[in-house]
């Protein structure tokens, strides 16, 4: 932003992750920058509806997606009759969640470099069922920045596309290097997967329901519950 600070997608994606981590008040002012310095953009204006919703006013956030709606039918609409982003529905519509990952697809191609977001559209590429895809970004983000929750993040990458011997190596990396405070429902229902791979259901079973009791997930990690949740009624 301080090189271009026209560039609506910066706005965008820093919005994302100040939210995703509780902090909206923090988004809202970098989105208010953006207001001001692009005109009433419905994007911005849907996501400042998205930071009132997380902060619990309902009337400022139907104000707001009132707002985007009337500039743009599709981007307010939708996000105003959803709540889509950061809710347990964001996996049931594939239009909205084509538009976040083209966000972060518009990320990457500006910060080519930027691990963080890669393993982000890693995810969203997951939830959609392009599994090619998102082991080409993790590899990539992993090589940026080798952190565990991309390693489990190829872990589930490369089951969904049938590397079973490839996953087994990855598995083996994450449960050695990463201490028990950091492994998130990503990781726990990688760890599950793997297991269920070797027939130890046993295992399998104890990382599905850490997965599933993981308090205070973020909100796109709850996709990655319900998944554990799915392997223990099916194990």
């Amino acid at each position: 932003l301080s090189l271009n600070p026209k560039l609506k997608t910066a706005y965008l994606l820093l919005s994302d992750v100040l939210i995703a981590k509780k902090r909206a008040a923090d988004a809202m002012l970098y989105l208010d920058k953006g207001l001001k310095t692009l005109g009433e953009d419905p994007a911005l204006l849907a996501y400042k509806g998205l930071c009132y919703h997380e902060l619990g006013n309902d009337p400022l956030k139907a104000t707001y997606y009132n707002k985007a709606s009337k500039l743009n039918n599709f981007v307010g609409n939708m996000l105003a009759k959803h709540d889509l982003l950061f809710t347990d529905n964001f996996d049931k519509y594939p239009i909205i969640m084509e538009m976040v990952a083209k966000s972060f697809e518009d990320g990457v191609r500006i910060n080519s470099d930027n691990a963080y977001l890669r393993y982000r559209l890693s995810l969203l590429y997951l939830m959609e069922g392009r599994a090619t895809d998102a082991e080409a970004n993790l590899r990539r983000a992993i090589e940026i920045e080798p952190a565990p929750n991309a390693k489990a993040a190829l872990y589930v990458a490369l089951h969904a596309g049938n590397k079973f011997e490839q996953a087994i190596e990855v598995a083996k990396d994450v449960e050695s290097s990463t201490p028990d405070f950091l492994r998130r429902p990503v990781m726990l229902l990688a760890m599950g997967l793997h297991y269920k791979y070797l027939k130890k259901n046993d295992e399998a079973k104890r990382y599905f329901n850490e997965a599933v009791k993981y308090r205070e997930p973020e909100a796109w990690e709850r996709h990655f519950q319900k998944l554990a949740e799915n392997e223990l009624t099916n194990l």
